[in-house]
C-alpha cells in the first residue's frame, strides 16, 4: 500500500518530489497515507489534502512555499481530469450587442484561481526546465504570485496536445453570459 501511495501522490506532485528528494517524498507519502487514507478507489482523486498536510507539517516549516507548490499542483492535477468545455463563439458577439459590464465570463471547468506569498508558479516551472535562477531570485526577494490555473487541451490537425500545468498564460475557454436583465447597448 505504501509503495502505491508514493507512486500515486508522485503522479500528482512531481515537483514536490523533487523538492524533497525521493527518500523523503516516500516518507511523507507513508505519513499521509496513515492520516488521511483514501476515501474510494480511484487513487487519482486522492491526495487533495497534501497541502494542508505539508503546511503543518513539523519537519516542513523551514519551507513555508511547499504546500504552495503542493496546492497549485493539486491545482493543475484536478484541471487535466476537469471535463473539457466547448468554446462557444457566438456568445463573444454579445460584446458587440450589450454594455460589458453587464456581462460575465464563465470559465471552463478545472479552472482555478491561486494566490501565495511565495513565488511558487516560477519554483515549479523552473522544476520543469525553465529558468532556475529567475525562480531564485523570486524566492530572494519574496516575490508573491497571483495566478490562474487551467489544463490547456486542444487539438490541431486532428493532434490532441496535453499540457499538463499552464498557469498565468493559460489559454482558458470562455462563454460570454449575459448577467440577469442585460442592458442592450444603444
Amino acid at each position: 500500500a505504501h509503495a502505491l501511495a508514493e507512486r500515486a501522490l508522485a503522479g500528482c506532485y512531481p515537483v514536490l518530489t523533487q523538492l524533497l528528494g525521493a527518500d523523503n517524498f516516500a516518507a511523507l507519502s507513508r505519513e499521509f497515507w496513515h492520516a488521511h487514507p483514501p476515501a474510494r478507489g480511484d487513487l487519482a482523486q486522492w491526495g487533495a489534502e497534501l497541502p494542508n498536510f505539508v503546511a503543518r507539517h513539523p519537519q516542513l516549516q523551514d519551507e513555508p512555499f511547499l504546500d504552495g507548490v503542493a496546492c497549485v499542483e493539486w491545482l493543475a492535477h484536478q484541471a487535466e481530469t476537469a471535463a473539457d468545455a466547448p468554446t462557444d463563439l457566438a456568445s463573444f458577439n454579445l460584446l458587440a450587442t450589450h454594455d460589458p459590464e453587464a456581462l460575465r465570463f464563465q470559465l471552463a471547468p478545472g479552472t482555478a484561481l491561486f494566490s501565495s506569498a511565495w513565488p511558487v508558479v516560477s519554483i515549479i516551472q523552473a522544476h520543469r526546465g525553465g529558468d532556475l535562477a529567475q525562480a531564485r531570485e523570486r524566492m530572494a526577494a519574496s516575490t508573491p504570485e497571483h495566478e490562474r490555473c487551467s489544463a490547456t487541451r486542444y487539438e490541431a490537425k486532428g493532434v490532441r496536445s496535453d499540457q499538463r500545468l499552464a498557469c498565468a498564460s493559460a489559454r482558458t475557454r470562455r462563454r460570454i453570459q449575459p448577467k440577469t436583465n442585460p442592458r442592450p447597448r444603444p
